[in-house]
């Protein structure tokens, strides 16, 4: 990951606890994320939320090896991903490809699989 991009949040592992009458998200052993009065959702907004910190890093994991040619992942999927990302760390977000560059791309990427032999 470009270190000028790295997130200012709080690393996780974070963990959700629920009690009688709160919920909080915590950095196990460290700071409180969050604090809030119970309501139904609670325990499942707790749970989502702890987890933020690992669907980040996946979603940067994912980027990075489509990037290194290791997974494939077509235009739309890239760009909701990298605006997803932006979005959690405060970075630009990606403008959309115009619709001539993604035809053009996906153009290039069915001659590319037809001259590898593989099926586009």
């Amino acid at each position: 990951m470009d270190k000028t991009q790295e997130a200012a949040h709080t690393p996780g592992p974070w963990k959700a606890t629920v009690g009688a009458c709160y919920e909080q998200v915590e950095v196990e052993g460290g700071p409180l994320i969050c604090f809030a009065a119970i309501r139904e959702e609670s325990k499942a907004n707790a749970r989502l939320i702890a987890q933020s910190p690992m669907f980040l890093a996946w979603a940067q994991r994912q980027l990075e090896r489509k990037h290194r040619g290791q997974v494939f992942l077509d235009n739309e999927d890239v760009l909701e991903l990298e605006q997803i990302v932006a979005k959690a760390t405060g970075a630009a977000a990606p403008a959309a490809p115009s619709l001539a560059l993604t035809a053009f791309i996906q153009d290039v990427e069915a001659a590319e699989g037809k001259a590898t032999g593989s099926a586009a």
